[in-house]
């Protein structure tokens, strides 16, 4: 997901690095994760359950599992700024880009600035 060789892809030194996140059903790598604790189950297959119970405590703890896409969305786009390599997608949403003057995907973004 890096640049093309022609735009400096892995000409230019890469500053930071960030690791992907690991693959779901992956083994922990650090032992840090909290693998020992279980999940609870969520939605409304939920509610069904003789586990199931009520207050705040176990409204988190039934929600914790929800939010695991966005934690993975959050960190391969940190993953990728940190790696400083962009791969431009054109379309409609260049007329509202603030890059786009400096996009290599337009023309006028391809451009030397010394």
């Amino acid at each position: 997901l890096g640049a093309a060789r022609r735009d400096g892809g892995d000409a230019l030194p890469v500053v930071q690095h960030q690791e992907p996140p690991p693959e779901p059903g992956a083994a922990p790598q650090n032992g840090t994760e909290a693998a020992s604790t279980p999940q609870a189950a969520t939605g409304p297959e939920a509610a069904s359950t003789p586990e199931a119970a009520t207050g705040p405590e176990a409204a988190a703890s039934r929600t914790a599992g929800d939010g695991d896409w966005v934690g993975e969305l959050l960190a391969t786009a940190a993953a990728r700024v940190l790696d400083e390599r962009f791969t431009p997608s054109p379309g409609q949403q260049c007329t509202h880009c603030a890059f786009r003057a400096a996009c290599s995907a337009r023309p006028e973004g391809r451009q030397v600035v010394e």
